[in-house]
């Protein structure tokens, strides 16, 4: 992604909305975020950005499935005419379970688990490392 497609994506972020639809991102940010994005698109209100230099950050509250009310931060590292690193990380409110976040999970065990202070994390240079993930249908 370059950093002109980038600005694009973060219109509106000055008017403390993001709506960022995940296939925007490189394919592998996108393939793993999809996973956890069922409509496609990570929605925030409340948003503020980063001043430069560094990296771009946009922090905001979610809105709607996964993330709702809880605190996302979306860290974006230019190197050159490139996005070289995307970084999600997403703080749910206290006494949070992951059943909250992935209903799949709802009535198992882990529904019965609370959590404070959890956070959850995208990086895509963990990704790298780790190799592509598993074949899965594309975004619409």
């Amino acid at each position: 992604m370059t950093p002109e497609a980038l600005e694009t994506l973060l219109a509106g972020v000055p008017s403390g909305r993001l709506d960022l639809p995940v296939t925007a991102l490189d394919p592998p940010a996108a393939n793993y975020l999809g996973r956890f994005v069922p409509t496609g698109r990570l929605l925030l209100t409340g948003c503020t950005r980063s001043p430069a230099p560094g990296p771009v950050t946009v922090v905001g509250t979610g809105s709607g499935a996964p993330f709702d009310r809880a605190e996302v931060t979306l860290r974006f590292t230019l190197t050159g005419d490139a996005v070289s690193r995307v970084e999600v990380l997403v703080r749910p409110v206290a006494d949070w379970s992951l059943a909250d976040t992935f209903p799949p999970l709802r009535g198992t065990l882990l529904d019965t688990l609370r959590f404070t202070g959890a956070v959850l994390r995208l990086d895509t240079d963990l990704i790298a490392e780790s190799g592509e993930p598993p074949s899965r249908p594309p975004l619409r």
